[in-house]
């Protein structure tokens, strides 16, 4: 790995190991993390290789909560700069 700076919070499909896999090429190694000030809706997701790859018709968003009464949890990764841009890659393709 060529020097992992980036830093990743999941709380989504970049979470599952078969996502991890097809994305990075590897598993990512993360620690449980948590936001607030947020909320999660949910979107369709609209291309079927996205839908294939994580297994979900749907995906969650978060909306900013001004009450910030909601917890958000997931994973916090660090990882490389071209890893990130897969990432990105791979949530482009959701939309």
């Amino acid at each position: 790995m060529d020097g992992a700076t980036q830093s990743l919070f999941s709380y989504g499909t970049l979470q599952y190991p078969a996502v991890q896999r097809e994305q990075f090429g590897r598993l990512l190694n993360g620690t449980a993390d948590a936001l607030t000030g947020f909320r999660k809706g949910r979107i369709a997701i609209a291309d079927p290789e996205v839908v294939r790859k994580s297994g979900e018709t749907h995906y969650p968003v978060l909306v900013q909560d001004a009450a910030a009464s909601q917890r958000i949890d997931g994973t916090l990764y660090r990882i490389t700069k071209s890893e990130l841009e897969a990432a990105d890659i791979y949530e482009a393709q959701r939309i």
